[in-house]
């Protein structure tokens, strides 16, 4: 991940895609908007992977507790 005054909010907006696999929310919770966190995810290669890897741990969590049309429809619109 590219070592920069932004590393704080990406760090958090990881975290929040391992609990909610929707970049908008964790854009949001990271105090950015969602064409921000679109923009470090393609200029970043490591934090757009670590952002895949977090939102698939976390539908592979919530598709313990929902059925699989919710999580398709709420993770991928």
């Amino acid at each position: 991940m590219i070592d920069d005054k932004r590393l704080p909010q990406k760090i958090k907006a990881i975290e929040y895609l391992q609990r909610f696999p929707i970049y908008k929310w964790a854009a949001a919770s990271a105090g950015i908007n969602q064409d921000t966190l679109k923009h470090w995810r393609d200029e970043d290669q490591d934090f757009s992977d670590r952002c895949e890897i977090a939102r698939s741990e976390a539908i592979a969590h919530l598709g313990k507790r929902a059925t699989p049309d919710f999580i398709l429809k709420s993770t991928d619109p």
